[in-house]
């Protein structure tokens, strides 16, 4: 088995520029230009669909909520940003151009960043370009709803507390379009928030995709630094398993290798050297495979996620400073962020009730583990 690769188609061809511009911002235009760009689709999909590529999933568009200039699109970005209009008709000529093409793709709407706004600023991203873009149909026109998450931006997110004022429909902060909850933390939160905007507001209601999300993993830092390798590493079981806690069907770490930024999201540092979060992220693929989201735990000083597998055996994903009891057992299999199995059994030195008296109780850390029932 291998990866499933889902290709992003980055930008217009040169043809499809608007006049004059150095690179295709703004969009695809002008519009008869849409029935060649659904031909270049066509001979796109079925050339790539075919062995040894075996594409299923395309992108349209990298961050197409980005409404600033060509410099940005250098970097990937697209330059829908103040289109969500003209982005909304270009999926309705290109949807159906990759399905009959490829009846079993996927569409994905492009990833948006949707943090670091323009307005309160600074940033080059427009808040209401998914908006925008499902006012004009575009919903209809996507398999997939899919957007980013890095963990700086978290506050935008959180700031949405139950006993606070609800977001609402139309300018998320005036109090007066329909309120819609979108309460949580972290990914969580920012999950919540996109899928009910789009579900209350506009009715549209696809699968969440996380096309991109990561924790800054810098060489320099202590490891309690949560931008430290360590905290890197950490995150990539935290942001997700809470992804998966608030229903994200695909989550994608950004990025395996970025040589060309000093940001440190990769996983493999620059000479190409795997950093902590690589050994992370095998491990936490391992440990998940074949378990899907069951619960999520309500204990004092722990953050925890119950996953269960097909013969409802359950797999605890868990950190903080409280404890854990497990009942009935008599050993647990825990299993930390480097891969690593340690047994506990009923009673033993690591029983952190000392008793041997059918439970196991654990203490935890801020290092996450995968805790199963093992007797």
């Amino acid at each position: 088995p291998g990866g499933r690769l889902t290709a992003t188609v980055a930008a217009a061809p040169d043809w499809a520029w608007a006049a004059g511009a150095e690179v295709p911002c703004p969009p695809i235009t002008p519009t008869h230009h849409l029935d060649e760009f659904a031909r270049f689709l066509t001979d796109l999909v079925d050339r790539y669909k075919r062995p040894p590529y075996y594409i299923k999933h395309w992108e349209l568009f990298n961050e197409p909520d980005y409404g600033g200039g060509p410099e940005g699109h250098d970097n990937g970005l697209a330059c829908w940003g103040n289109y969500g209009d003209l982005y909304a008709q270009m999926l309705a000529v290109a949807y159906p151009a990759i399905k009959a093409a490829d009846p079993e793709a996927t569409v994905l709407m492009g990833g948006v960043a949707h943090d670091r706004f323009t307005v309160p600023g600074p940033g080059p991203f427009l808040r209401y370009f998914p908006d925008e873009v499902m006012e004009n149909g575009g919903g209809a026109y996507m398999d997939v709803l899919n957007f980013h998450y890095f963990q700086d931006f978290h506050a935008e997110w959180e700031r949405w507390v139950p006993e606070g004022n609800p977001p609402t429909c139309g300018i998320v902060d005036d109090g007066v379009g329909t309120p819609y909850e979108a309460s949580g933390i972290d990914l969580i939160a920012k999950t919540n928030h996109f899928r009910n905007r789009m579900s209350t507001c506009f009715g549209v209601d696809k699968p969440i995709w996380v096309t991109e999300m990561a924790e800054h993993g810098f060489p320099d830092y202590s490891d309690d630094d949560p931008e430290s390798l360590a905290g890197q590493a950490r995150y990539v079981i935290q942001g997700s398993v809470r992804g998966l806690a608030a229903g994200a069907e695909n989550l994608t770490w950004y990025a395996l290798s970025t040589p060309d930024d000093d940001y440190e999201f990769q996983l493999l540092d620059k000479e190409w050297t795997p950093k902590p979060a690589f050994h992370t992220y095998q491990t936490l693929t391992s440990e998940l495979s074949g378990y899907e989201y069951a619960r999520t735990l309500d204990v004092p000083d722990v953050e925890g996620y119950v996953f269960e597998d097909s013969s409802q055996q359950e797999k605890t994903a868990a950190w903080g400073s409280g404890t854990l009891t497990f009942a009935p057992a008599g050993q647990l299999r825990v299993v930390d962020r480097e891969g690593n199995v340690t047994f506990i059994v009923d009673g033993g030195p690591e029983d952190a009730d000392g008793v041997e008296n059918g439970a196991v109780e654990l203490q935890l850390s801020a290092d996450p583990v995968f805790v199963t029932v093992s007797n």
